[in-house]
């Protein structure tokens, strides 16, 4: 439910290939893809705040294509 925290453990995730869990420890994760639910309240705020710090970070944001 943190906002801050969450776009951190993105960051992480794509920079190192990793990502932190809720008790803290770091674990191996390899993702070709980041899923943001669109049924939570936050969630385009959300999405807005990843997209701006993956911007901030030089990290490069395609779609998805199906074909």
């Amino acid at each position: 439910t943190d906002q801050d925290e969450a776009v951190s453990r993105m960051l992480g995730l794509v920079r190192t290939g990793t990502v932190k869990t809720i008790t803290g420890r770091e674990i191996e994760l390899k993702a070709d893809t980041i899923c943001v639910h669109g049924d939570s309240e936050k969630a385009l705020t959300f999405a807005k705040a990843l997209r701006r710090a993956f911007f901030d970070e030089d990290i490069s944001v395609t779609p998805v294509s199906f074909e």
